[in-house]
């Protein structure tokens, strides 16, 4: 029934609608000389509007993509959003997301500027461009998504797409550990830990290391308790405790760590 109706939008649309690009106007040949010359023949070059349209209607998916840019091209929105939304009932379901996110980003929707980024960042749905994924994931951070911080932060801390700051990645993992409601958070606690653990982009403080790893252990990021069972092993911002480090080390293999497992094995001994 969607596709059905999709088709329905979106045929009725195309047909009261025209493409902008201009056709030629025919030219007269003027032959000034009494010699016999053979007529030139005008190259009628193909209307990418028509072409995209007709393959839209004819179910193709990526004619359905073609039709989606070009109406962004033309700021008709909805028309593109159809478009894209065909193209993902006709098989190319990265591509229509991809084109779909595009559009409800120069909307202001938030979470679709994030997940623009990420498609972007992934390559899905089209090439990957690291640079544009920097522009969508920053459009969603100022939009007050929180959970496209930690995502800023991996492209600043590689050097992805333009500038590489280990101060501003760490910048960015802290405040998604401070501030986003969402799991994902956790990961982003325990790489704000290791970049305050290592010293990179940051004076280097096991103190506060330690705290990001506490916060990114208790939500049950297994990882983070295996470094934090480290830190109390070595006494590292914390006081020197080997049952303490068990502990933290169990549970980190309770959660799924493998490394975690090792150590406390090693602990035990």
């Amino acid at each position: 029934m969607k596709k059905i109706f999709s088709s329905i939008i979106l045929l009725t649309i195309i047909n009261g609608c025209n493409g902008t690009t201009p056709k030629p106007e025919s030219k007269k040949i003027v032959d000034n000389t009494k010699e016999v010359k053979s007529p030139k023949v005008e190259v009628k070059k193909e209307d990418p509007f028509e072409v995209a349209k007709q393959s839209c209607l004819a179910k193709n998916a990526q004619g359905c993509i073609d039709f989606g840019w070009i109406m962004v091209e033309q700021e008709d929105y909805d028309l593109a959003k159809t478009a894209f939304n065909l193209s993902y009932d006709y098989g190319d379901k990265d591509g229509g997301m991809r084109g779909s996110y595009y559009v409800e980003c120069l909307e202001k929707n938030a979470k679709s500027c994030g997940m623009l980024g990420y498609y972007l960042e992934e390559g899905k749905g089209g090439s990957q461009d690291y640079k544009f994924a920097r522009l969508a994931y920053q459009q969603a951070i100022d939009l007050e998504d929180t959970s496209s911080l930690g995502s800023l932060a991996h492209l600043y801390s590689k050097g992805l797409g333009g500038e590489r700051s280990q101060f501003k990645a760490t910048k960015l993992f802290e405040k998604s550990c401070n501030l986003s409601s969402e799991k994902l958070k956790y990961e982003n606690c325990f790489n704000a830990g290791n970049k305050y653990a290592d010293g990179k982009g940051v004076r280097q403080d096991n103190f506060k290391a330690v705290k990001f790893y506490q916060k990114a252990c208790i939500g049950g990021y297994a990882e983070s308790c295996n470094s934090l069972g480290w830190m109390y092993k070595y006494g590292k911002g914390v006081r020197q405790s080997n049952s303490t480090a068990q502990m933290y080390y169990g549970k980190g293999c309770d959660l799924g760590s493998d490394l975690a497992c090792e150590n406390y094995a090693k602990n035990n001994r």
